[in-house]
């Protein structure tokens, strides 16, 4: 087994340490009732059993259909409900499929922080949307945002790790890959939403 990277490492554990509020938040939102268990369970399982066979978009690259789960997630749960659901989601797929330890911990924290940061930014445009336009119109407006917050955060943290790995050079190549990336990240979510 190749060692990890000092860089991979530190990436991990900044991570871990910016998913930590939202893990809390989220176990806080359960221990005080404001999420309903029957619908964080349902997420949980559709999170869980969705991403077992991912959509490969690349030679390089899955899709999963999980984040149907992570968006509906987004729109029915707290930011920190959500958070603690979809990383509970990837931490079991990373389990079933024998993950080292560093990439379960990498990409449970990794998911904890793309989804809460998409959830907390779905509430604060639904909420200031609201206000503007008809409700359902908000929530279309702010699901849109918060694909976008999902789909950019996550690929910034991939591309984020694959430098911390040395396996992403910054050069035409690697840019079209993000870009083909994002693209079909971005189609699959809306797809998702609509």
């Amino acid at each position: 087994m190749k060692p990890v990277p000092r860089a991979t490492l530190v990436l991990t554990c900044v991570t871990v340490v910016l998913a930590l509020p939202y893990l809390v938040m989220g176990a806080m939102d359960v221990g005080t009732g404001r999420v309903r268990l029957d619908v964080a369970a349902t997420l949980l399982a559709l999170a869980f059993f969705l991403s077992l066979r991912p959509i490969r978009v690349q030679a390089n690259t899955d899709l999963s259909p999980s984040d149907v789960a992570v968006l509906a997630g987004i729109v029915l749960l707290p930011p920190g409900a959500v958070a603690l659901v979809a990383a509970c989601g990837r931490l079991l797929t990373d389990l079933f499929g024998r993950k080292r330890p560093i990439q379960i911990a990498r990409n449970a924290a990794a998911v904890a922080v793309a989804t809460g940061v998409a959830a907390s930014v779905y509430r604060v445009v639904l909420r200031e949307a609201s206000v503007a336009v008809d409700p359902a119109a908000a929530t279309i407006f702010a699901g849109v945002v918060a694909v976008l917050t999902l789909v950019g955060v996550d690929i910034l943290q991939i591309v984020l790790l694959q430098r911390s790995l040395g396996s992403l050079a910054l050069d035409v190549a690697a840019r079209q890959w993000i870009s083909r990336t994002m693209r079909a990240q971005l189609l699959w979510s809306f797809a998702a939403i609509s």
